[in-house]
């Protein structure tokens, strides 16, 4: 989108003067080289803060709430993670977190005592400790951006650093259990009431060990499908606005998976919710028979002119991944009617799984059998920035730990072995 610099303008005494945000700039005197140069300065400092609304403010008058939607707007500029779990969308908790109380408060009004009051009204609502402490950490994480943009004092963010991470135990909040390992035969078990294409993802995670999201996000044109192990050179995942590479290697009980879903376009996504319900509508038995009812794809929503709230589309995201590893998971494993809430809950826990824990699985067995370095390199883990230099040797890496996770008894099966119950 074009954008048009605000006028260089003459006052009635002669003045040049140029108007940012409705505030005036002088100049000089108009049409002198001074003025125009300075003009010309304004404007570049103008667009270097991205021309904000805030620009040309002073740290006592911009309030908390304009920080708030500025750090988001940087967010969404900066950040090249999108999506419900992205940071940008992340940064809306601060709304809910910070009362309206302080949102009219100056930046540098908002000192510890603000802070720590905003940490105890997170207790009040029994929030985790690891939820308290990580929107904590995003707050200063504002604060600082807001430093680096002149909107408030190296003091004044200086003085909320103070603040203390809160300890397991204190003031009484809550802890939320640690993601542990799922066992491959209840893995096994639940799968069989998933669609082909959703079983299919879950085998490849439990090979991998790769991230929900960059699972998703595969498409033919990442693949590499030359050598003996196939690699997967991912253009979006996690670490990329940190400059890293990350790479995906696929050893032959991967490839296998992998051939039914390359002959699509080449940017288009391997896997879609619209060919897994088309796959889960085919395999569900229709009780009422054909020449009664409804016939298929004529439901009394589409008889009367509306459509499905939510049209399936081309690529998955981690909660629908999620929640269809949920809903097998409750067909495979229903919870005893005859049990106490308790019981109930012990048994949810379980028997029930997340498509993170086989992330955990594949580095708590890499990490046994081969060491940190290796599983380090299986999950993309690194301490240290990643650039071009290192691209060769981070795909080294990648390829070496998959060859060693591949001997490993991983329990995989292909998902053309049974069919949905």
């Amino acid at each position: 989108m074009a954008y048009s610099n605000p006028p260089y303008r003459k006052n009635k005494k002669g003045e040049a003067f140029v108007s940012i945000n409705r505030r005036p700039y002088m100049l000089g005197t108009y049409g002198t080289p001074e003025s125009l140069a300075l003009y010309k300065a304004r404007i570049l400092e103008w667009g270097a803060s991205g021309r904000s609304p805030m620009f040309g403010r002073t740290v006592t008058d911009i309030t908390l709430a304009e920080i708030m939607l500025g750090y988001r707007e940087h967010l969404l500029k900066e950040v090249a993670q999108k999506g419900p779990t992205s940071e940008a969308n992340r940064a809306l908790n601060l709304f809910k977190h910070i009362p309206k109380v302080y949102r009219s408060f100056t930046v540098n009004e908002f000192k510890l005592d603000q802070l720590r009051a905003v940490r105890h009204a997170m207790i009040d609502r029994k929030l985790s400790r690891k939820t308290i402490n990580g929107e904590i950490r995003r707050i200063l994480r504002m604060f600082t951006w807001a430093t680096t943009e002149n909107y408030c004092t190296v003091e004044a963010c200086a003085t909320l650093f103070q603040i203390s991470t809160l300890k397991p135990g204190e003031f009484g909040v809550k802890e939320l259990p640690e993601i542990g390992c799922v066992s491959p035969k209840i893995v096994l078990e639940t799968i069989k009431y998933c669609s082909p294409v959703v079983a299919d993802m879950v085998l490849l995670q439990m090979k991998t060990g790769c991230r929900s999201g960059e699972l998703l996000n595969l498409r033919p044109m990442d693949i590499n499908c030359n050598g003996e192990f196939w690699v997967a050179d991912l253009k979006n995942h996690k670490t990329k606005w940190r400059g890293k590479k990350r790479f995906l290697a696929f050893d032959v009980s991967c490839q296998k998976i992998l051939k039914k879903y390359l002959n699509r376009e080449p940017a288009a996504y391997l896997f879609q919710p619209c060919e897994s319900e088309e796959q889960r509508r085919a395999l569900k038995h229709r009780k009422t028979p054909q020449n009664s009812g409804n016939s298929p794809g004529y439901s009394k929503r589409v008889r009367e002119g509306r459509t499905a709230l939510r049209q399936p589309g081309d690529r998955f995201t981690s909660q629908a991944y999620g929640k269809a590893i949920r809903y097998a998971c409750e067909r495979a494993f229903p919870t005893p009617s005859d049990v106490s809430p308790a019981e109930a809950k012990r048994w949810r826990e379980s028997h029930h799984w997340t498509p993170h824990q086989l992330r955990h699985n594949a580095a708590t067995l890499m990490k046994q059998e081969f060491g940190s370095e290796a599983s380090t390199a299986l999950l993309g883990h690194s301490k240290l920035d990643t650039t071009s230099i290192y691209a060769e040797n981070t795909k080294k890496m990648a390829i070496d730990a998959a060859r060693k996770f591949s001997t490993l008894d991983v329990q995989v099966i292909d998902s053309s072995d049974f069919s949905s119950k």
